[in-house]
C-alpha cells in the first residue's frame, strides 16, 4: 500500500495543478476511497484480491496525504496568503487528534464487532470527509462570488479615487 501511494501523490499533484483546484481532486479522491472501502474491501478475501484492494486504496491514500497543504492554500483568502503556514499548521493540529484516536476506535470496533465494522467506520469517515470537502468548495465559491460582486464599478468610483485598472495605467482620476 505504501509503494502505490507514490503513484497517488504524483498523480493527484498533476490533476490538482491542471484543474487549478486541489479541493476538487481531494473531494473526488476521498469519495473514491470511501466507495472502495464500502464496495471493494469485502472482496479482498484472498491474497490476489487483497493486494488489488491495497493497491487501489494506496493510490487513493497517497492522494489524500499529498493534497492538504495545497487545499489549505486554495481556501485561504488572497489577502491572507502570507499566513498559509499558520493555517496549514492549524489544519494538521486538528487532523492529529483524529489520527491519534482513529486507530484506537478501529481496534475497539474490530475487537467488539469484527473487521466489517472497521470497514464501515473507514467508509463512513471518508464519506463524512467528502461532505466536508464539498462544503468547503461550496463556501469558497460563494465567497468568491460575493467578493466579485463587491468590487466597485466605474460608476461607483468617486472622482479622484483610484481603481485597480487606473492604478495600472497611471491615471489618477484628476485632470492635469
Amino acid at each position: 500500500m505504501n509503494g502505490t501511494s507514490i503513484i497517488g501523490r504524483l498523480a493527484s499533484a498533476v490533476f490538482a495543478t491542471n484543474l487549478s483546484n486541489p479541493i476538487v481532486v481531494h473531494t473526488a479522491t476521498c469519495l473514491l476511497a470511501s466507495l472502495s472501502a464500502f464496495f471493494f474491501w469485502p472482496f479482498a478475501r484472498n491474497n490476489a484480491a487483497a493486494i488489488a484492494f491495497c493497491s487501489i486504496f494506496g493510490v487513493l491514500g497517497g492522494s489524500m496525504l499529498a493534497l492538504p497543504a495545497s487545499g489549505v492554500a486554495y481556501l485561504i483568502p488572497d489577502d491572507r496568503q502570507s499566513h498559509a503556514g499558520q493555517w496549514t499548521g492549524m489544519m494538521w493540529s486538528g487532523v492529529s487528534v483524529f489520527a491519534l484516536v482513529g486507530p484506537l476506535i478501529a481496534a475497539a470496533l474490530k475487537k467488539r464487532f469484527g473487521v466489517d465494522a472497521v470497514r464501515y467506520w473507514t467508509g463512513a469517515s471518508m464519506l463524512a470527509t467528502t461532505v466536508l470537502f464539498a462544503w468547503s468548495m461550496y463556501s469558497k465559491r460563494q465567497e468568491d462570488k460575493t467578493s466579485e460582486n463587491s468590487l466597485p464599478t466605474t460608476t461607483e468610483v468617486k472622482s479622484g479615487e483610484q481603481t485597480p485598472s487606473s492604478m495600472e495605467s497611471g491615471y489618477t482620476g484628476t485632470r492635469a
